[in-house]
């Protein structure tokens, strides 16, 4: 993976892909800073295919609204999430 950065923000979409060669699931998920204006952000990545994290999104796990903080970047020159997990809005 390449061009790591860490996004702070909510989850805004959660759309299921088509699953993995291996059948394990893979999602699309949008994740905005909540800001309005020209700091506003958001960002759309995939989850890696074959990884845990799919098992973390969606059902019972994380889902829209949630606050979070994910390490995203280019694997295989898709945009992709290489971890994520909750976090605290930071207040101020």
């Amino acid at each position: 993976m390449k061009d790591i950065e860490t996004v702070r923000g909510y989850i805004g979409m959660i759309d299921r892909r088509p699953s993995s060669r291996n059948g394990n699931p893979r999602y699309m998920i949008s994740i905005s800073n909540g800001k309005i204006g020209s700091e506003y952000r958001c960002t759309v990545a995939y989850t890696t295919p074959d990884s845990s994290i799919a098992y973390a999104v969606g059902n019972k796990g994380l889902c829209s609204g949630d606050y979070v903080e994910a390490r995203i970047g280019l694997h295989r020159g898709v945009v992709s999430i290489d971890a994520i997990e909750p976090a605290s809005p930071v207040q101020g």
